[in-house]
C-alpha cells in the first residue's frame, strides 16, 4: 500500500486571494458585489485565502479517526445586497430564517465555528476598501 494520501472533501471555488492578480488582487472583483447576481452560484459565499488556510490548520490540528464535513466561509455574504433581498430575488418563496443579518452568510459555518474555533477575519469589505484606498480610489 502507497503512502497515506489526504482527502479533498470540498470545493474551494469561493476562495479569494490577495495581491495575485493585479494590484488589487481578487478583492477587485468586489467592484460587481451590488450585481445582485455576483456570486449566486457560490450561494454568495467567499473565503479569503488566509481564512481558509487558517481552517485548514484548525481542521488538521482537531482531526480524529474518521471524516468530518465542514463549511467554510466568510460570516457575511460577497455581495452588497442585503441577504434577505437576495433571498427574495433567488429564491422566491423560500423560508428565510428569522434574525438573519442584514449580510449574513447563507451558508452555515456553525459547526466550523462550534467544532474547530474558525472565525473569519479577512472580510471583503474592509480588504476592498482598504485595497482601493492605498491604490487612491475611492472606497463604498
Amino acid at each position: 500500500m502507497g503512502p497515506a494520501r489526504p482527502v479533498d472533501a470540498g470545493p474551494v471555488d469561493h476562495l479569494v486571494a490577495v495581491h495575485e492578480r493585479g494590484r488589487t488582487g481578487e478583492y477587485g472583483a468586489f467592484e460587481r458585489a451590488e450585481d445582485p447576481d455576483y456570486r449566486r452560484d457560490l450561494l454568495f459565499s467567499y473565503v479569503d485565502s488566509r481564512d481558509g488556510a487558517a481552517s485548514v490548520a484548525l481542521a488538521l490540528a482537531a482531526a480524529e479517526p474518521g471524516f468530518e464535513v465542514y463549511d467554510i466561509a466568510a460570516s457575511d455574504t460577497g455581495s452588497a445586497v442585503p441577504s434577505a433581498e437576495l433571498c427574495a430575488h433567488h429564491f422566491p418563496g423560500v423560508p428565510v430564517r428569522e434574525g438573519l443579518g442584514e449580510f449574513e452568510t447563507l451558508v452555515s459555518v456553525d459547526k466550523a465555528r462550534d467544532r474547530l474555533g474558525f472565525v473569519a477575519r479577512h472580510l471583503w469589505r474592509e480588504e476592498y476598501a482598504a485595497q482601493r484606498a492605498a491604490e487612491g480610489g475611492a472606497t463604498r
